[in-house]
């Protein structure tokens, strides 16, 4: 037969152990969360290099800015941001 403090301590270890396993199962969603998070500004990154690259490779041969249409998208889209708040 097991004395009260026996039955005390494995009571804190079980409750620790459960802690721990939500403390763990927690941190692995976050970590999920965030590996997502990082593959999207991948991505993203990729795809404004590109852009960055067209811009100055037009630039370079006399294509002005204003006559680029990513450049006119561009633009579009942060006028369609601002107007909505975003």
């Amino acid at each position: 037969m097991k004395s009260s403090k026996e039955r005390g301590n494995l009571s804190k270890a079980k409750n620790l152990a459960i802690s721990m396993a939500t403390k763990a199962g927690a941190l692995a969603r976050e970590l999920k969360s965030i590996k997502s998070d990082l593959c999207f500004m991948q991505e993203r990154c990729t795809l404004l290099e590109e852009e960055n690259r067209r811009l100055r490779d037009g630039y370079s041969k006399g294509i002005r800015p204003e006559e680029d249409d990513l450049v006119r998208l561009q633009l579009e889209a942060l006028l369609a941001e601002k107007s909505t708040g975003k």
